[in-house]
């Protein structure tokens, strides 16, 4: 392997601290300043009461390019809504939609949400470390974003179609959950995590569950290091995660004491609720499961849902707007979350395992 060439254009955060956040505004159609307590590098954003697509958006993309967790689409872009500053202040960043409220993150009445005014959540990261990582050998050149503190990093990249090829991610550590997209194919979402087996990958915009990519015609899994990304190939191609000539985004994260943790447990509903023990109250969990089909990539948060049970849902895989969950809520508690009693797919069903990420604002 070459001599990787890291360019920092700020230093490390020395302790956690205004590296996540969960916001909940009203849209009024135009422009307005949301105040995160940090500049964001990552922000995911979608209406509660209108049904219609997710947003992500990114400084290592550009504030007003797009991907939605709900579908296949490529990005997108468009000079009339988006983020049109990650740094409006030290403490906050810019928002902007059409006249008509045409898009998801500032909507008034008309165009994709009717309804005046419509209510958003936003979710948003730091990360203030540029890096790149020159190409050698079977390794791929490489830029974007880290927090390492923090256990998150962005990562940009252009596909060379093989198998094998490597990509740094500048985490300092093993990713335990990737989020990986062609900007340019109408592919799925490729997530890998540390909690499924070798090869296995699961798809963000669907309620699937985990496969071996490697046995898949266009591949799309990863192994990981403390360093690089691995491609898995597949039957046929690596398309799904490094076809040739397209541009990808990746969004690495790893648990970090008091912050966050990415892990699994075992549905227990023959017995009761399944209780996770954590080292820090979370605000935020997102749980799927990865056994049985049919369930979504369930987001909870304590700030749409201020008390127990924390019932009202929204998920990663659907263009839809909040709703409340039935049997499916969860209950937040002091260094834990534990699921309902019931037996659905969503958080409990007895003997399936579940995948959940858990991030306290900090």
């Amino acid at each position: 392997m070459g001599i990787n060439k890291k360019l920092f254009t700020g230093g490390a955060p020395a302790t956690l601290g205004n590296d996540f956040t969960v916001k909940k505004y009203t849209g009024n159609g135009g422009t307005q300043n949301i105040t995160t307590g940090f500049n964001p590098v990552l922000t995911i954003f979608r209406a509660l009461n209108n049904d219609g697509p997710w947003a992500v958006y990114d400084d290592v993309r550009g504030g007003l390019t797009y991907l939605r967790t709900d579908s296949q689409a490529a990005d997108a872009t468009s000079t009339e809504y988006g983020v049109t500053s990650f740094t409006t202040s030290s403490t906050s960043i810019t928002v902007k939609d059409d006249t008509n409220g045409g898009f998801n993150i500032n909507g008034a009445s008309g165009g994709l949400y009717a309804g005046n005014p419509a209510d958003y959540i936003l979710y948003a990261w730091k990360a203030s470390d540029a890096f790149s990582h020159s190409a050698s050998g079977s390794q791929i050149a490489s830029s974007g974003k880290s927090n390492q503190v923090a256990g998150f990093s962005i990562v940009s990249y252009t596909g060379n179609g093989s198998a094998g090829a490597t990509i740094a991610h500048n985490l300092g550590a093993s990713p335990e959950l990737v989020l990986c997209k062609s900007r340019d194919s109408v592919v799925d979402w490729n997530v890998f995590s540390s909690v499924l087996s070798t090869n296995y990958m699961m798809k963000l915009n669907t309620t699937g569950v985990a496969f071996d990519g490697s046995s898949g015609t266009n591949g799309g899994a990863f192994t990981v290091s403390s360093s690089l990304l691995t491609v898995v190939g597949g039957s046929s191609t690596q398309n799904n995660n490094n076809k040739s000539g397209d541009d990808f985004i990746a969004y690495c994260f790893r648990s970090i004491a008091g912050f966050s943790k990415i892990g699994s447990y075992t549905g227990n509903s023959d017995s009761g609720a399944a209780v996770v023990s954590l080292d820090f109250t979370p605000d935020f969990v997102m749980i799927k499961n990865t056994t049985s089909a049919g369930s979504n990539w369930a987001i909870y948060d304590t700030v749409r849902s201020t008390s127990n049970n924390r019932d009202k849902i929204i998920a990663f895989d659907l263009a839809e707007d909040e709703s409340t969950t039935g049997g499916n809520w969860i209950q937040i508690n002091t260094n834990e979350f534990r699921t309902s009693t019931g037996s659905g797919t969503g958080t409990n069903k007895q003997g399936d395992t579940f995948l959940y990420w858990a991030i306290k604002i900090n």
